[in-house]
């Protein structure tokens, strides 16, 4: 089965593991367009071919300072960056990027859409609810990277 990004729900993500395979990245264009999303039973090892570039999303859970816990999804991999890792929460059907590509106007932005004030939201603990080579990552973070 394969879907798109912004086609992929909570439901999808709930007890699944899904690979994420960008083929010709280095094309212009729509980079939803580039992104299909196929399941997988496990994890594996981050595979690469030329122009083709895999990974996969697990569910995560966003726990708030105030004690919300909202649902999510994240590539669990230590060896990378945030912003390579998609921590992404699902809310009123939406998805909704913790980091949209250093923006910070933008990151904000999703504050007002889950009607929380910063010092509602921070500190929030990202977790991944899939084991990585048998760890789960978690992160932890005082305000917006």
């Amino acid at each position: 089965m394969k879907k798109k990004l912004d086609d992929l729900t909570l439901a999808d993500i709930e007890n699944s593991t899904w690979e994420v395979i960008i083929e010709d990245v280095l094309d212009e264009g729509d980079p939803d367009d580039l992104v299909e999303f196929a399941l997988r039973s496990d994890l594996t090892v981050l595979q690469r071919e030329r122009r083709r570039y895999r990974d996969y999303i697990v569910r995560c859970e966003f726990r708030l300072a105030d004690g919300t816990v909202l649902d999510g999804y994240i590539s669990p991999r230590h060896d990378i960056e945030l912003i390579s890792m998609w921590p992404t929460i699902f809310f009123n059907d939406q998805q909704l990027p913790f980091q949209s590509f250093g923006n910070v106007n933008h990151s904000k932005a999703t504050l007002g859409l889950l009607g929380k004030r910063e010092s509602e939201f921070f500190p929030v603990t990202i977790k991944s609810m899939v084991a990585d080579d048998g760890k789960f990552l978690e992160l932890r973070f005082e305000e917006f990277p």
